[in-house]
């Protein structure tokens, strides 16, 4: 995540999003890719886009005071790891039905 992505929905769905990266490093220059996720339902989906958001924003934030990179990563793979499902677990969505 940099605070150069941006989150968009992805074909006016409320359950999925694209944004684009510098992830293409196959032949040692980055390529700009765009990327896509698709939830389950919405409300997972905005689930995401709220930690993506505060993710970004925190980089930001950091890259602004010129913190290491290596706290934000910590800080940012643990806010997604919150929010991703569990092998086993059902969305709550399901369970309840």
């Amino acid at each position: 995540i940099t605070p150069m992505m941006e989150l968009k929905p992805n074909a006016g769905s409320d359950r999925a999003w694209v944004w684009n990266t510098h992830a293409d490093f196959a032949d040692e220059c980055p390529k700009q890719e765009l990327l896509a996720i698709r939830f389950l339902n919405a409300e997972n989906a905005q689930k995401f886009k709220t930690k993506f958001e505060e993710c970004r924003k925190e980089i930001e934030e950091k890259e602004k005071k010129g913190s290491g990179k290596n706290d934000s990563t910590e800080k940012v793979v643990e806010k997604l790891e919150a929010l991703s499902v569990q092998e086993g677990e059902q969305p709550q969505d399901a369970a309840e039905n």
